[in-house]
C-alpha cells in the first residue's frame, strides 16, 4: 500500500539524516553569509470555527454553496497529505499551530504513523509553533483563559512529543490587534519570540521605512527583561506572494521547468525575486521569512511542495548571479538566524490596538460583538476554574473537567469570543460549553438546570435573567450553599428567584440572618425565551465566606417577609444607601450624587444610556465601509439620546436600595443597586430588542461622567491583567487621525477602565468584555449591545443581527462603579470578585439539625491564608505519563499588583507551600515549571536579545553556568517562594490525599 511504501522511504531517509538530525534549533539549515537567506515556511492557518463549526472544518462537511473554495477543504486531509510528503524528503518542513485539530487526527492513527509523526518532529520537519488549542484572540479574551488554552495545548504537545514538541516561537497571524499581556504571557511560557500579521496601517508603513518591522517587545515593565519576546511583522500579511499559491482554491500557474516546450520557470523566479528584493529593503537582516500557505490550504500539499520544490532548485541554481540562498524552513530558524546576527533591535512598550485596516476601518466593533455570548464564555471559564478546584480539594477523578477544558479553549479563539463568527457556529459553541458544563459538574454530582429541576444538589446558571427551576418551587425548605473560589476570605450578597412570598433564612449554626425580597424587573420579566415562574428575588448576605469554601443556609418557606421592603415611584429624586455611602439620584439630569461622611467626598456622576448609528455601505471602498461584526464605525460620530425616562421606582431595604430606570420605547433600561456597607453603584442594564425598523443599525453605550479632570488620559486593561495608559487620539509610535475620531479610540476592557485627576478616580468594572473609551475628559463610555444591518465584508457574510426567540436578542449585564479618592485597592478586589463569583448551589431534603453534615458532603471547608496581593490562579489536577497512578496537582500563583501601584500591595510576597492545602493533602515534592506547566523551568534558557538602548549582552558560559545553577537549587524541595510584582509562578506538585 501508499502508507507501507511511505513508511519505508521514510525510514530509509533516516538512515542518512538522523545521525546528525536534532529538533528545535539544531535542525535549522544555516544560511550563507554574503547571500540573501529566504526563509520558505509551509503553513496552514486553520479557524477552530468560523464560517462553519469546528467539526465541519475537520471533517470537510458543509460543502455545497461556498464561493470560497478554502471552505470546501477539511483539516484532516491537510494533515494527511502534509505528513505523507514530509515523509518521503527529510528536506521539507512544515508547521503545525492549532493542537485541537492536531490532536483530534492524532488519536485516530495508528501506532505505525504515530511514530513515524514522532521522528518528524524529533527531527525537526514538523514543528509546532504557538500551539494553544486554538489560536486565541488578544482583544476579548481574559488572560486566565488565555494560559489555560495555551497550557492545555502544550501540555498534550509535551507528552506526546517530549522537548521537541515545545514551541520556539508564537505564531499569532489571524488575530485582530495584539495585546501587551498576551506577549507577556507568551515570554513566560518560554517563547523565544512572537510573530504576527495584522497591525495598524500607519504603523506598518512607518515601520517599513524606519526598518523597525522586527523589534524587542518590552511586555512588562513591572517584571523587566524575562517579560522581553522579540516579535516581529510578517510582510505580506501570512500568505504568500502574489501568484504563487498551488492550492486547491488557487488559480495560479504552476511552476514549468527547462524540460519542458513550454516552460515559464525563469520568468515566475524572476517575479518572485522581485518581491523579495522588495520585501528584504524594509528588514534589517540578510534574512527574510516567506510564507507559503493561507486559510485552510495545503490539503494539496503535493502540489504546494512540487512548485515549491521547482523554485528552491531554480533559485539556487542561479545562486552567484541572484545572490540569493532559498530553502525550506520555520519560523523558529528564522527567529535563530535573527539572533545569531546579533544585532541591537528597537524596542516597544505599548501595545497593537486598535488594529485599523483602512482610514474608515477599526477593528473596535468585535470588542463587543455577540455580547450574551461573551458572557456565556466568560462564565464557564469560571466554571471550569471552580470545576478544577473542587476536583483537587474533594479528590475526583483527574479528567472529570477535559470536555469543560476543551471547551472553553476553543472559544478563546480569534473567531469565537470575538463574536465574528456565522450565527450557526456561534450556536455550535454555545452547545459546546453548554453540554460540556452539564458533563463536568454532574462527574461532581452536581446538577446544571435551567428549565425544569432535576437531582438533588443543583446550580443555575441562567440567574442572571432570574431563572432557577429549583428555588421557583421550594415545598417546605432549600439548603443554600455558597461556594467561593478565591483562596480569601470575601462576602457576598446572594439572589435566587423565588415565588411572591415570605421567607425565613438561617445560617449553619441556626441563627435567622437578614433577608429580603424585590420583585424582578418587567424588563427581565419579558425577555423573549426565558421560562421562569419567579417573580421576585430573595436577597441575603453570605459574610467571610472562607476561602474555597462555603456558607450553608437554610431558605424556609415563612407567612409572611419580614422587614417589608418599602416602594416609591416616579418621583423627580431618590436617595440610596445610608450615611456612610449616600447616592441621590436626579431623574430630569440623571445624575447621581455620590457622598461618603466619613471622608467629606462628594462627587457628581451623569449617566444615560445613549446610542450610535452604525455607518451603512457597501463596501466597494473603505469611505463605504460598513459598521459590522468587526468593525465600529459610527455614523456621525456623535451619539444619539434615548428617549427620556419614563419611569422609575425604588425598592428601599435593610440589604439593598434598587432604583429602577426604565426609557421611553420599553427596550432599555438600567437598575442602580447600592448594597448596604458597600462604596460602589452596581448597575445593571438590559438592552434588547433593539429596534432596527427605521433601517438603522443602533449600537448602545453606557456614559457616565465626572468632573474629573483626566486631560485626554485613561486606563484600560489589557486581557485583565495589566493597565495600560490610554490618551485620547494619540499613538507613542505613530500618528493618527481625525477621519475616524470615535472608533480610533475604543479599546478592548476585559475587567476595568478608570479615569483619574490627582484628587479623585472614576473606575467601571465589567461582567465581560467591552469597548470602551474616554471620548470627553471626565467621562468613561462603555458598549453594551450592538444590532446592525449590513456585514463589513471582512469574511463573516452576515450582518450583526443577532435574533432569539423570533425577535432581536436582548442582553444582559453589569457595570460595577466605583468613585473616590483612591480606589486602587477595590479595583483589584472587586475585579477578582466580579470574575470569581461564588458558585450557589442548592441541596434539597436537608433540614436545619443536619445541614453542616451535608456542607461537608458537598464541599470542602479549608482556612487558607494568603497575602493580600497574592491570588492562586490555577488550582488543577493533571496526568503525568510516567506516574499514572500518583496524583499531580498544576498550582499557579499570581502577585496581583504592579510596581509603584499601591504603597503596600505593590512589594514582594512570600508563601509558603507546605501549609496552603495542609488540611487537605501533603506535597511529596513540588518543582517549578515555566507559565504553561509544559517544561520545567530550570531546563529552559530562552534566547536574550540585544536592545537599542542598551549596551550589547555579554554573559560568559560561566555565568551561564552559574545562572542555571542557582535556578536549580532546592529543585525539589520548594516550600518558601517569593513573588514579585505582577509575576505568575507556576509549580507541578505531587502529592498525598489525607
Amino acid at each position: 500500500t501508499m502508507l507501507v511504501l511511505l513508511r519505508m522511504i521514510f525510514l530509509l531517509s533516516l538512515l542518512v539524516h538522523l545521525t546528525n538530525s536534532q529538533c528545535g534549533y539544531s535542525s535549522c539549515t544555516q544560511g550563507v553569509e554574503d547571500m540573501l537567506n529566504v526563509h520558505i515556511v509551509a503553513h496552514s492557518h486553520d479557524d477552530v470555527g468560523w464560517l462553519k463549526t469546528v467539526d465541519q472544518y475537520y471533517q470537510g462537511s458543509n460543502r455545497r454553496g461556498w464561493s470560497w473554495e478554502t471552505q470546501r477543504a477539511g483539516v484532516q486531509y491537510t494533515i494527511d497529505t502534509v505528513i505523507q510528503e514530509l515523509a518521503m524528503d527529510p528536506e521539507k518542513k512544515f508547521i503545525q499551530v492549532e493542537t485541537a485539530f492536531f490532536w483530534r487526527w492524532w488519536r485516530q492513527q495508528d501506532e505505525e504513523t504515530q511514530d513515524m509523526v514522532k521522528q518528524l518532529v524529533g527531527q525537526g520537519q514538523l514543528q509546532f509553533a504557538g500551539g494553544g488549542w486554538s489560536m486565541n484572540d488578544e482583544g476579548a479574551s481574559h488572560y486566565a483563559a488565555i494560559i489555560d488554552q495555551m497550557s492545555l495545548g502544550l501540555m498534550i504537545l509535551n507528552d506526546t512529543f517530549g522537548e521537541c514538541g515545545a514551541p520556539k516561537v508564537a505564531w499569532q497571524i489571524d488575530p485582530f490587534g495584539h495585546s501587551k499581556e498576551q506577549a507577556n504571557i507568551f515570554a513566560n511560557l518560554g517563547f523565544d519570540g512572537l510573530f504576527f500579521a495584522r497591525l495598524d496601517y500607519r504603523d506598518k508603513i512607518k515601520r517599513k521605512e524606519e526598518n523597525t518591522m522586527e523589534m524587542v517587545w518590552e511586555a512588562s515593565q513591572d517584571i523587566g527583561d524575562a517579560s522581553d519576546l522579540f516579535t516581529g511583522v510578517l510582510f505580506n500579511e501570512y500568505g504568500p506572494p502574489p501568484g504563487f499559491c498551488w492550492d486547491l482554491p488557487c488559480d495560479d500557474e504552476p511552476l514549468m521547468d527547462n524540460d519542458l516546450f513550454e516552460t515559464n520557470i525563469k520568468e515566475r523566479a524572476d517575479s518572485l525575486v522581485s518581491f523579495i528584493t522588495e520585501q528584504s529593503a524594509h528588514y534589517r537582516t540578510n534574512h527574510i521569512i516567506v510564507t507559503m500557505g493561507e486559510d485552510f490550504q495545503f490539503q494539496a500539499a503535493h502540489s504546494w511542495f512540487m512548485n515549491l520544490d521547482r523554485m528552491i532548485q531554480h533559485i539556487n541554481g542561479r545562486k552567484e548571479e541572484l545572490k540569493l540562498n532559498m530553502f525550506y524552513s520555520t519560523p523558529a530558524c528564522y527567529l535563530n538566524a535573527l539572533h545569531a546576527a546579533n544585532l541591537s533591535w528597537p524596542t516597544k512598550q505599548d501595545d497593537f490596538m486598535p488594529y485599523a485596516s483602512d482610514p474608515h476601518s477599526y477593528w473596535s466593533g468585535y470588542f463587543t460583538s455577540r455580547p450574551s455570548s461573551k458572557f456565556m464564555m466568560r462564565q464557564a471559564e469560571r466554571y471550569s476554574q471552580i470545576h478544577d478546584q473542587l476536583t483537587v480539594l474533594l479528590d475526583q477523578p483527574t479528567q472529570s473537567g477535559e470536555s469543560l477544558h476543551e471547551a472553553v479553549a476553543i472559544v478563546q479563539h480569534h473567531d469565537a469570543i470575538t463574536g465574528t463568527e456565522k450565527e450557526h457556529v456561534a450556536s455550535d459553541y454555545h452547545k459546546r460549553l453548554h453540554n460540556a458544563v452539564h458533563q463536568s459538574f454532574d462527574s461532581l454530582g452536581m446538577t446544571a438546570v435551567y428549565e425544569i429541576d432535576l437531582g438533588n444538589i443543583t446550580f443555575c446558571p441562567l440567574l442572571n435573567i432570574s431563572q432557577c427551576p429549583t428555588t421557583e418551587q421550594i415545598q417546605t425548605s432549600l439548603t443554600v450553599h455558597v461556594y467561593n473560589p478565591l483562596p480569601r476570605v470575601r462576602s457576598h450578597t446572594v439572589r435566587i428567584p423565588v415565588l411572591d412570598q415570605g421567607f425565613r433564612v438561617t445560617d449553619e449554626s441556626g441563627t435567622e440572618v437578614v433577608s429580603q425580597v424585590v420583585p424582578i424587573s418587567d424588563q427581565i420579566l419579558e425577555i423573549p425565551g426565558r421560562m421562569s415562574k419567579a417573580t421576585h428575588e430573595l436577597i441575603f448576605s453570605a459574610k467571610d465566606i472562607p476561602s474555597y469554601g462555603t456558607k450553608t443556609f437554610v431558605v424556609a418557606i415563612a407567612d409572611e417577609q419580614r422587614p417589608k421592603t418599602n416602594r416609591i415611584e416616579n418621583q423627580k429624586s431618590y436617595s440610596l444607601g445610608n450615611l456612610n455611602f449616600n447616592v441621590t439620584f436626579d431623574v430630569m439630569n440623571k445624575n447621581f450624587v455620590i457622598s461618603k461622611q466619613n471622608t467629606n467626598f462628594s462627587k457628581t456622576l451623569s449617566n444615560e444610556l445613549r446610542y450610535y448609528q452604525g455607518h451603512r455601505g457597501s463596501n466597494d471602498k473603505p469611505e463605504n465601509r460598513a459598521s459590522g461584526a468587526y468593525i465600529f464605525r459610527p455614523d456621525g460620530d456623535i451619539t444619539f439620546p434615548l428617549d427620556k425616562i419614563a419611569y422609575t421606582v425604588l425598592d428601599k431595604g435593610p440589604l439593598v436600595d434598587e432604583l429602577r430606570i426604565t426609557y421611553e420605547g420599553g427596550w432599555l433600561s438600567q437598575i442602580a443597586r447600592v448594597y448596604h456597607g458597600e462604596e460602589a453603584i452596581e448597575m445593571e442594564w438590559v438592552v434588547g430588542p433593539i429596534p432596527v425598523d427605521d433601517g438603522v443599525g443602533k449600537e448602545i453605550i453606557a456614559l457616565y461622567c465626572t468632573d474629573i479632570a483626566s486631560e485626554e488620559t485613561f486606563y484600560t486593561d489589557s486581557n485583565g491583567r495589566q493597565m495600560i495608559q490610554r490618551k485620547r487620539n494619540s499613538r507613542p509610535t505613530y500618528e493618527v487621525d481625525s477621519v475616524e475620531p470615535t472608533s480610533q479610540n475604543y479599546y478592548p476592557v476585559n475587567s476595568q477602565i478608570f479615569i483619574k485627576d490627582e484628587s479623585d478616580q472614576l473606575a467601571v468594572l465589567v461582567d465581560r468584555s467591552q469597548g470602551g473609551s474616554s471620548l470627553k475628559d471626565g467621562c468613561l463610555e462603555l458598549m453594551l449591545h450592538r444590532r446592525l444591518l449590513d456585514d463589513d465584508a471582512f469574511g463573516v457574510g452576515e450582518a450583526l443581527n443577532e435574533q432569539a426567540y423570533g425577535t432581536g436578542l436582548v442582553a444582559v449585564g453589569k457595570h460595577l462603579v466605583l468613585l473616590g479618592q483612591d480606589i486602587t485597592k477595590e479595583r483589584k478586589e472587586k475585579a477578582m470578585e466580579m470574575f470569581y463569583q461564588p458558585l450557589i448551589v442548592f441541596q434539597k431534603n436537608a433540614d436545619q439539625k443536619n445541614v453542616d453534615q451535608k456542607n461537608m458532603d458537598v464541599f470542602p471547608k479549608l482556612n487558607i491564608q494568603l497575602p493580600e496581593n497574592v491570588h492562586i490562579l490555577t488550582l488543577r489536577k493533571i496526568l503525568q505519563p510516567d506516574e499514572p497512578d500518583n496524583t499531580f496537582i498544576l498550582l499557579r500563583l499570581e502577585h496581583l499588583y504592579q510596581v509603584g501601584e499601591h504603597p503596600d500591595l505593590s512589594t514582594p510576597a512570600t508563601i509558603y507551600l507546605t501549609n496552603m492545602f495542609s488540611e487537605v493533602f501533603l506535597i511529596e515534592w513540588a518543582r517549578e515549571t515555566l507559565l504553561g506547566g509544559n517544561l520545567w523551568k530550570e531546563e529552559v534558557d530562552r534566547l536574550e536579545w540585544n536592545k537599542e538602548d542598551m549596551d550589547r549582552l555579554e554573559l560568559s558560559k560561566e555565568d551561564e553556568e552559574e545562572s542555571v545553577k542557582e535556578r536549580a537549587d532546592g529543585l525539589n524541595d520548594i516550600d518558601m517562594v517569593t513573588l514579585l510584582p505582577m509575576e505568575i509562578r507556576t509549580f507541578i506538585l505531587k502529592i498525598v490525599y489525607l
